[in-house]
């Protein structure tokens, strides 16, 4: 595909022609024609973008308040289940120390009645121990010291 030249007469004749000045004027208007229309183009896309910037910055506004709202409620309810935290560990805590008082109660009165019943035993092995004289009577618990029957005699 080679370009064709062109036929040189007729730029020749073209480039000749003396410039009227209706066609500069055409060229004024027109540019004049195109520089308002680029104004009024520049002016709507300025007033477009500036709804949009309004219409942005009223959404974030509200996107941070449902975010701000959303953040106190979470909040709120951590506050909530920690108290509940707080109170249910005193209460645990009490029922410890109640505990804790049953128990030492409780084992001081078993070591008391071990400590009796040590000393009441010791008192009747004195009694009844070797050089005292007294009979053993053979009805007491402990005194038959015989080997059980289900262990064979050897």
């Amino acid at each position: 595909m080679s370009a064709s030249p062109r036929p040189t007469a007729r730029l020749s004749t073209v480039s000749k022609r003396p410039r009227t000045r209706p066609r500069r004027s055409f060229r004024s208007h027109g540019l004049a024609a195109a520089r308002e229309e680029a104004e009024r183009l520049n002016a709507a896309a300025g007033e477009e973008l500036a709804g949009r910037d309004a219409e942005a910055h009223a959404r974030a506004k509200e996107i941070r308040a449902a975010a701000h709202a959303e953040a106190r409620e979470i909040v709120g309810e951590a506050h909530a289940v920690a108290r509940e935290v707080v109170r249910e560990g005193t209460e645990v805590s009490r029922n410890l120390r109640e505990l804790s008082s049953s128990l030492r109660n409780n084992s001081e009165r078993l070591l008391r009645d071990v400590r009796l019943a040590h000393g009441s035993m010791t008192a009747r092995l004195d009694q009844v121990g070797p050089g005292s004289g007294a009979p053993r009577r053979r009805d007491e618990p402990g005194d038959d010291l015989d080997v059980p029957e289900f262990i064979p005699r050897g």
